[in-house]
């Protein structure tokens, strides 16, 4: 299950919280004493920080550390302090140990650190402020304390005050997003369409297969199958069953069938429209659509901010109805 290291709940304090100080000072002392002992059988050697996380540098990065607004670029596998796996985004150490999932995207997560213009976190805080002390290139180990994991909640694989145990690699550290998506479409373009050029819309368009009739304008009603995919591949939402089965994302709850849109409707992203408008009726296409005719700079709850995507597009008609 795919778990972006978020914070399950917020809770209200108040009188919930003063009834439970006396549990919570039982559950602060049981995790000292489990990761007192944990470091004296551990091989590494941790600094424990003012807030409470334990740091242990064990390949050295270069550069600068990441501030808060900077996009980070990791992977990392997370246990608990008996050595159990409970979450990577490796795949081979997912397969390894048994707990590969097919809908899983294995790639190194990319996320913006916490700050004004990304208000919401995204990451539990013991994570975060162990990234901000880490150099691009740099591996390193941290225990977090539950009060900065994930607290008195259980969820999937972490028991209730559970402290944690990451193992984390660097990859990038990226003060300016937008740049490094253009340094991420030109790579992938270089490596599979290396004379593609873009469209006067600024997508990159392929035709797959030729349609016929006349192509999609603006503010005509067209019926369209879809398959949205991340640049290493990575399909992460689609109208073909068949599709989503084969990429392991199948839902009984989604309704596989044809999107009926008018193009040029604020409610699609762009990058669908202008796809269409390249496009004749019965034609199969694939773009790859830069985040300003995505998700943009926000992203969703699927794409990260300032994340290009490739759509695969079949043109299946014309509408009479669509959204408007």
């Amino acid at each position: 299950m795919k778990r972006w290291l978020l914070l399950p709940v917020l809770f209200t304090f108040g009188v919930f919280f003063s009834s439970c100080l006396d549990l919570d000072d039982n559950h602060a002392e049981d995790e000292r004493i489990r990761i007192e002992a944990y470091l004296k059988i551990s091989p590494l050697q941790y600094e424990k920080q003012p807030s409470g996380i334990y740091y242990s540098k064990l390949e050295s990065g270069i550069g600068g550390k990441p501030i808060n607004g900077n996009f980070v670029l990791f992977s990392y596998v997370g246990r608990l302090l008996n050595g159990k796996i409970f979450d990577t985004n490796y795949k081979d150490t997912a397969v390894l140990y048994e707990m590969y999932y097919k809908g899983r995207n294995y790639a190194p997560l990319y996320t913006p650190l916490l700050s004004p213009n990304y208000p919401t976190r995204r990451l539990i805080p013991g994570m975060e402020e162990g990234l901000m002390l880490m150099k691009e290139g740099e591996r390193a180990s941290f225990i977090i304390p539950y009060s900065l994991a994930y607290g008195g909640v259980s969820t999937s694989g972490i028991p209730a005050y559970s402290p944690l145990l990451f193992d984390i690699k660097m990859e990038r550290v990226i003060p300016d997003p937008a740049a490094y998506e253009t340094e991420v479409i030109t790579n992938y373009l270089a490596s599979n369409y290396p004379d593609l050029n873009p469209t006067s819309d600024g997508i990159y368009y392929v035709e797959l297969e030729a349609g016929e009739g006349e192509v999609a304008v603006d503010n005509e009603s067209v019926s369209v199958n879809y398959s949205a995919y991340l640049l290493n591949g990575y399909c992460f939402f689609t109208t073909v069953k068949s599709v989503a089965e084969l990429n392991g994302i199948y839902s009984s709850s989604t309704q596989y069938e044809p999107l009926e849109f008018t193009v040029g409707s604020p409610l699609i992203i762009k990058g669908l429209s202008y796809t269409v408008k390249s496009m004749k009726k019965g034609g199969k296409a694939r773009s790859i659509i830069p985040s300003s005719f995505a998700f943009g700079e926000n992203g969703n709850s699927m794409v990260t901010p300032y994340t290009p995507i490739i759509l695969e597009v079949e043109y299946v008609k014309t509408s009479d109805t669509a959204t408007k």
